[in-house]
């Protein structure tokens, strides 16, 4: 069942929250204190270099099963529109598993599959601050029933933990655990996809594997989620922390959907090549991936899904005929823009229960891919390549939730998909997702950039 709660006793009803803005210095958002136990933790960055903080939860959401992703979306937008005071700006933040009948994370977690919370304190950093040290916005949720002691008090609690601002953690060892049997167990995977594939149950599957990595001790996820922000510059980056210190960070470059007010955008993200150090070989290689007629193939899948998925719900639908290139440090990858008007009668859980899996990180037809995946995949994806974003009262970005990791304590599980369609190779396949995990291990790592 679809439940709401908040970080006190009793439920508050939305109406009962307001929100008011606070005056703090100047202060990195990645030198911020740790929350206080028991409270999660967000970052996000988007694409622009926008930075948010928030901490704690005065409202939350659980989803159970696949059970109303309209209903979800629904909530947290009138709960956002009830909440009083300087609250234009507040956001509610969350991501939402692959597989609802599938919620458990690479280590074999069960986890919610779909979470949205509003933070309790709301930290908004100006692009030309996120790296360095700015003034932010800032707002402080409290109960309006409690009365003005009670706002001060809030206020006070929440300017004494930015001034306990800190150095990082030191980063420990971090090795990948070695597993003989990966590569094999994943090209025996594509080998799977592409049989079904040849008797006609599908058209794409796309497949993710996880790499282990360990430390002696606690890995810093704040630190890890510096180091890979940095090196993604123009992408979506995210961590969250949840209560039990369970984390899931990520630099996605594609969006599921994006809104704001009536207006909708959405990305298409399929074909992928290497990139090189040498411009004129990474100009070839680009050019290749343009000409590839797998490539190609595999974006028109896409591209074909994500327009008929959106075409009930939007007017105005408007998508190139020709990808074009979006270079990412160590990628090429084909990409078409999708824009359109948002129908009066929809709304963004129309599109997110429309779109989600794109096939992208599912495949075609969705319903056989998926359950071919969950044959084929030897573990849970959790919160990989699912939506992962923030809503406001009248604007809403959820990515797919790629190019990411599951962090438990001093283990870390980095994934990374490739899409199977006829002509594929299983070879080819297991490079591309290397490729793919580059950026995440380098981070885990501290490995120097290439």
């Amino acid at each position: 069942m679809m439940s709401r709660e908040a970080d006190i006793d009793s439920l508050v009803a939305p109406a009962a929250w307001g929100a008011a803005r606070a005056d703090v210095a100047a202060v990195s958002p990645f030198r911020l204190a740790d929350a206080p136990a028991g409270d999660e933790l967000v970052l996000f960055i988007e694409e622009d270099g926008t930075g948010w903080v928030g901490v704690g939860s005065v409202l939350r959401w659980a989803a159970g099963a696949a059970q109303g992703a309209t209903v979800l979306w629904a909530e947290v937008a009138a709960a956002l529109k009830a909440i009083g005071g300087e609250a234009s700006g507040v956001r509610a933040f969350g991501r939402m598993v692959f597989d609802a009948d599938r919620p458990l994370d690479p280590f074999g977690a069960e986890i919610p599959a779909a979470s949205f919370h509003v933070p309790r304190w709301l930290l908004r950093f100006p692009p030309q601050a996120t790296f360095g040290e700015g003034v932010p916005e800032a707002w402080v949720l409290w109960s309006a029933t409690a009365g003005p002691e009670a706002l001060a008090s809030e206020l006070d609690r929440f300017r004494a933990w930015v001034a306990r601002a800190r150095r990082p953690e030191r980063q420990p060892v971090v090795r990948v655990v070695p597993d003989e049997a990966e590569r094999a167990d994943f090209e025996r995977a594509v080998g799977g996809a592409l049989s079904a594939i040849a008797r006609g149950e599908a058209r794409k599957v796309v497949l993710a594997r996880p790499r282990y990595l360990e430390a002696k001790a606690h890995l810093p996820v704040r630190r890890i989620f510096e180091q890979l922000a940095r090196r993604a510059p123009g992408t979506s980056r995210f961590l969250f922390v949840a209560r039990d210190g369970a984390a899931f960070l990520g630099a996605s470059p594609e969006c599921l959907v994006a809104l704001d007010g009536r207006r909708v955008r959405a990305d298409v993200l399929a074909g992928t090549c290497a990139r090189a150090a040498e411009p004129a070989e990474d100009a070839r290689l680009a050019h290749g991936l343009l000409q590839s007629d797998k490539d190609r193939h595999e974006h028109a899948l896409v591209r074909e899904a994500v327009l008929a998925a959106l075409a009930p719900f939007v007017t105005q639908l408007d998508a190139p005929e020709e990808p074009t290139l979006l270079p990412l440090p160590n990628v090429w990858h084909l990409r078409t823009p999708v824009a359109a008007v948002l129908a009066s009668e929809a709304g963004l859980g129309d599109l997110v229960a429309a779109l989600h899996p794109t096939p992208a990180v599912g495949g075609v037809p969705r319903e056989t891919a998926v359950r071919l995946i969950g044959e084929l995949e030897l573990t849970g994806r959790g919160y990989y390549a699912g939506p992962v974003g923030w809503m406001s009262a009248d604007a809403a970005f959820l990515a797919v939730g790629i190019r990411a990791a599951h962090v438990r304590g001093n283990r870390a599980a980095a994934l990374a998909g490739a899409g199977v369609v006829a002509g594929s190779r299983p070879d080819a396949e297991w490079l591309e997702t290397e490729r793919k995990l580059a950026p995440m291990l380098a981070a885990l790592t501290e490995a120097p950039p290439p």
